[in-house]
């Protein structure tokens, strides 16, 4: 089992800006984390965004809410 981060981030005229809302998924393999975490992309308002992290501190993937511009 590997800890991924998932950072949840809103949009705003001057970029991203990043949200305290922050929690770990505990996943087998990166492919389970990535699928976690799409699924956690899709029930966010449409101003907002998430990105995955390892526990490297890298962004391994980052996705808009649904309907995001």
């Amino acid at each position: 089992m590997a800890r991924y981060e998932f950072r949840l981030y809103m949009k705003n005229g001057c970029g991203q800006a990043l949200l305290g809302d922050v929690s770990a998924i505990d996943a087998p393999d990166e492919a389970a984390a990535l699928s976690e975490a799409r699924l956690r992309v899709q029930d966010l308002p449409k101003h907002c965004a998430g990105a995955l992290y390892d526990a490297a501190g890298a962004e391994i993937w980052s996705g808009d809410a649904p309907g995001a511009r």
